[in-house]
């Protein structure tokens, strides 16, 4: 996995990553749950690093794109054999807590595991992907 670091004053990272949020595609309406959550999502993943690695606009990086990834069916290097797997809840949720798991035909297999990602998280990220997904 390779990134970089850029250490800001407290100030300016509230600030940054309050902008981050906002600028994500499609509008946050402050009163609705999935959208409060969808925002989170993508904070956690900004601030987790995996923007790193994984592009919200189509682009492959050196992980595969998140956007349109909710509900894409994806092959899959799983015990070594090629299947195919749907970008669900579950696996998805799999593929941030195990990634080593399975690898994404095409991507080698450096997704390193996150420090501590709790439930609320995972439903977080889950909900910012489906909003990638339109």
């Amino acid at each position: 996995m390779l990134s970089w670091i850029n250490v800001l004053p407290a100030g300016d990272f509230d600030r940054w990553l309050k902008e981050a949020g906002e600028s994500a595609s499609g509008t946050f309406a402050p009163d609705n749950e999935h959208a409060r959550m969808a925002k989170k999502g993508r904070r956690l993943l900004l601030f987790k690093g995996c923007m790193g690695c994984h592009s919200t606009d189509g682009s492959e990086m050196t992980g595969p794109t998140m956007k349109w990834l909710w509900g894409k069916r994806t092959q899959v290097i799983k015990d070594g054999k090629e299947v195919e797997v749907v970008e669900d809840e579950a696996h998805i949720t799999s593929s941030i807590l195990e990634p080593g798991l399975d690898k994404v035909k095409g991507f080698e297999a450096v997704m390193p595991v996150p420090e501590e990602m709790t439930p609320q998280d995972l439903k977080a990220i889950i909900e910012y992907l489906k909003d990638l997904h339109d």
